[in-house]
């Protein structure tokens, strides 16, 4: 039988999935999320597998990272189209910009980042290209379904971080600190900012279809970023065919999809408020946690 376990912070926790359950009232944030000018410098010979304990895990955050440049002034240019809809929403209209210049700050940092991958992998400029025309593929689905894939994206971004908070000090143990606190400070961000793209679509009469397909195209851009940007590195690195390459990738897809799918679930009918944060996330934001 699955424990309910008290989470004083939160609400109730249901295993290891953070669902909290919140009045009403309480489900809508009234506060916009803050614009925090971050910037990370990478030197002209950054080593690509920045986690040198589990370099899988860069392989893989590297080509996710691939996408950001794409597919966030994707979500950008969503939100900013549908901006006159929230004029009879000051608070959600506020929200909606702060929302907006959080996101260009990830993509701006994200570009410096990829400068530097491909600087030294200039292989990788050719998944770049594959996601940048995915990317354009989506722009003609039309504005409800760009803001369904931005609350979907969000969504899904918000099950990563989940993931990751109770793992970072173990996966990220010996990490590059400037490639560490980028994707640190993005997650944090996102966590604090998740239910703004959903009120957003649901304010603009978006619909619970267009959310699920936002959700799916979300998972295809990521997984195809994921998968060509990880593999190809991991085979560049001699490392593709090891049996500890596999045990690791396994694993960790297992129980990221044992977390994320049920949260994907839930939050067709709950509110993202309604998800609790890691706690080991509360100082993400910061972009100042050490390695």
């Amino acid at each position: 039988m699955t424990s309910v376990m008290p989470d004083s912070a939160a609400g109730t926790r249901v295993a290891n999935t953070p669902v909290v359950n919140r009045p009403e009232s309480f489900r809508r944030s009234k506060a916009a999320p803050v614009l925090r000018r971050q910037r990370f410098d990478f030197e002209t010979d950054f080593d690509p597998r920045w986690t040198p304990r589990f370099p899988e895990v860069a392989a893989v955050a590297n080509g996710v990272s691939l996408a950001m440049p794409y597919v966030e002034p994707f979500i950008v240019q969503a939100i900013r189209r549908v901006q006159p809809l929230l004029e009879n929403n000051p608070t959600l209209a506020a929200q909606a910009r702060a929302f907006v210049a959080q996101e260009a700050a990830h993509h701006a940092q994200h570009y410096r980042f990829n400068a530097a991958v491909t600087n030294v992998r200039p292989w990788m400029k050719v998944i770049e290209r594959i996601l940048a025309a995915e990317v354009a593929v989506l722009r003609h689905f039309g504005d409800r379904f760009a803001t369904g894939l931005a609350a979907g994206f969000e969504m899904v971004g918000f099950t990563v971080a989940c993931w990751l908070a109770p793992r970072l000090s173990l996966l990220f143990s010996g990490a590059h600190g400037e490639a560490a606190r980028l994707y640190v400070w993005h997650l944090g961000e996102e966590l604090e900012h998740r239910s703004i793209a959903h009120d957003v679509h649901s304010h603009t009469g978006g619909g619970k279809a267009r959310y699920v397909a936002g959700i799916a195209a979300a998972i295809v851009l990521l997984a195809t970023a994921a998968i060509l940007g990880g593999v190809s590195a991991l085979v560049a690195d001699s490392r593709w065919w090891k049996p500890v390459t596999w045990w690791r990738l396994v694993s960790w897809g297992v129980s990221f999809l044992w977390l994320a799918i049920p949260i994907l679930l839930l939050s067709l009918w709950r509110h993202p408020n309604e998800f609790g944060e890691p706690p080991e996330a509360k100082n993400w934001t910061s972009g100042s946690i050490e390695w």
